[in-house]
């Protein structure tokens, strides 16, 4: 095989929740839960879910909206998440579902 001149073009960004705080005492349907989004190392948004079901309110902090919309594309170009019998395109609501749940375990297992 000829590989010269052949590139592969790798998008890479790395999203991550920090300030996180949860209360499953009080959640209903979802997790009540606050935190900021970091994109590539920056404070990028506020997010936070009240627990009584929907979507999380992501909210972009001044002078953040376009990289929180390179965040969102970013997350739109990941597979599919499987939940259950369910294949559901993943964004960045989702994706931060994701990164939530990560977190209370770890925090549960420390």
């Amino acid at each position: 095989m000829n590989f010269k001149g052949t590139f592969i073009k790798l998008k890479i960004m790395k999203i991550e929740l920090k300030n996180t705080t949860y209360n499953i005492a009080i959640s209903e349907e979802t997790i009540m839960f606050s935190a900021d989004i970091y994109v590539d190392g920056v404070r990028a948004a506020h997010v936070h879910n009240h627990g009584t079901g929907g979507c999380n309110h992501i909210r972009e902090y001044e002078g953040m909206k376009e990289r929180l919309e390179a965040a969102e594309r970013f997350c739109l170009d990941m597979p599919p998440a499987n939940y259950m019998d369910y294949t559901i395109n993943m964004n960045l609501d989702l994706y931060v579902d994701e990164l939530l749940h990560k977190y209370m375990i770890l925090t549960q297992i420390i």
